[in-house]
């Protein structure tokens, strides 16, 4: 069994178990379940537009290491706040550990990214607030920090990813090119203030070697050149609305490897090693308004890609071929997340949440795919999902508890109906599709 978790527009988090029809290895049943509603409702009602409010923008997961297998998830709103949660596999719960409200955030801005790692909960939005809320080793039960380090990067970013091992971060945005950070010293450099102020007064003109340094803020340690211009001579515009660390050899996420994809639907993959122009780009790939999600697989040189419009696919990142894409998408992909057993989940505006199968890249580049990843499963979710991560603490089991957030939630699933009006929770992928095409017809 599978065990993927979900933030939606109303600030819900909930669980959604996949289980394999014992019957056909390739059907799949999905089952959701409000496990922390955020919302809440007095006798059968919810106030939607106040509970739109705090939707979950971003949501991010780590396992850590113990007797028991417990995960720390992140969840970012849309009100500014954020939230911390115990996920404990043995024990079948979730429990709120803590909770902020990211000063720096004001009205219309977005989180752009949000990372819980071993060392704590890092996030940054997108006016560049960047955050990071360190565990908190004084508290007998796991927990982070009450207090939070600041750095302010540049404004207008549209995505933040921290790296697998934390030694470093990269972002990119609305003519903000891609650019990569150290950590730890971005934070020792912050310390409250402007990044654009520390890095005027660090500018030298020794050496060409340390001008081109001097125009890096510091804890900056790459940005990328712009491009060339077009055939038309004309500035090439920088728009990155996605990005993703790729995995080296071995399946080991690189800190030097990274790919991006832009508003005007191109993918670039980027070595920082290499140069500071992409060793590769492919325009196209976003066919409709653009790219809205790139992330990385589990084997080496597969990402996989949606657009604005309804099309999800996988990447060879040797040469940019498309292996496989997926059928029947009827809505807009807002997160995917690959998981073990070489599946992928996804989150869609059409308020499914659906399993896919995937297959790596073919041994030789440019060699026929002789597999190809389908939708194996879906469950309709009500409200629409947001963003979905997969929580390995959950794989396998096949009954989970409820606490007391879960039984509010369990108390209020007759009303859940209220934010749909009288849309069948049990309809099926294929059926809603069907009787969207007949009222059409009619």
């Amino acid at each position: 069994m599978l065990h993927f978790l979900t933030g939606d527009e109303l600030g819900n988090i909930k669980s959604v178990e996949c289980a394999q029809d014992p019957q056909s290895s390739n059907d799949w049943k999905l089952n959701e379940r409000i496990i922390y509603a955020s919302a809440r409702m007095n006798a059968g009602e919810v106030d939607v537009e106040k509970a739109k409010a705090g939707a979950v923008q971003r949501l991010s997961i780590s396992e850590l290491s113990g007797k028991t297998v417990v995960s720390k998830l992140g969840a970012a709103r849309s009100n500014g706040s954020l939230s911390a949660f115990s996920v404990d596999a043995e024990d079948e719960k979730i429990d709120l550990l803590n909770e902020w409200q990211e000063s720096r955030f004001m009205v219309g801005q977005t989180y752009v990214g949000l990372n819980v790692d071993p060392k704590g909960l890092f996030w940054c939005t997108s006016n560049g607030a960047l955050g990071f809320a360190p565990h908190d080793e004084t508290k007998s039960i796991p927990a982070f920090s009450s207090s939070y380090q600041k750095c302010s990067l540049p404004t207008r970013l549209c995505a933040w990813h921290l790296s697998a091992d934390a030694t470093s971060f990269a972002y990119g945005g609305d003519e903000v090119d891609l650019s990569v950070w150290d950590t730890e010293r971005a934070l020792q450099a912050g310390n409250g203030s402007t990044i654009e102020k520390s890095a005027t007064e660090a500018k030298s003109t020794e050496s060409k070697k340390r001008k081109r340094e001097a125009e890096l803020f510091p804890g900056e340690v790459w940005r990328a050149k712009n491009l060339p211009n077009d055939s038309l001579s004309l500035r090439q515009p920088i728009h990155i609305s996605s990005l993703s660390y790729l995995p080296s050899s071995g399946s080991v996420v690189s800190t030097v490897h990274l790919a991006t994809g832009t508003l005007t639907g191109d993918v670039r993959r980027y070595d920082t090693r290499a140069a500071r122009r992409p060793v590769a780009s492919w325009t196209g790939i976003g066919k409709n308004g653009g790219v809205s999600v790139v992330q990385a697989g589990l084997s080496e040189y597969e990402l996989f890609v949606a657009d604005n419009g309804t099309n999800l696919s996988a990447l060879d990142l040797r040469n940019g071929r498309t292996i496989y894409s997926y059928k029947k998408l009827q809505g807009t992909i807002t997160s995917i997340s690959p998981s073990a057993g070489r599946f992928l989940g996804s989150a869609s505006r059409d308020r499914f949440v659906r399993l896919h199968s995937t297959f790596p890249p073919p041994e030789k580049a440019g060699s026929q795919q002789e597999e190809k990843g389908d939708v194996l499963g879906s469950v309709y979710m009500k409200t629409v999902p947001t963003a979905i991560v997969f929580d390995i603490s959950g794989a396998g089991s096949t009954n989970r508890g409820i606490n007391n957030s879960e039984k509010h939630a369990a108390e209020m699933g007759e009303d859940d109906d209220v934010w749909v009006g009288m849309e069948d929770v049990e309809e099926s992928e294929h059926e809603a599709e069907k009787s969207f095409k007949s009222k059409r017809r009619s």
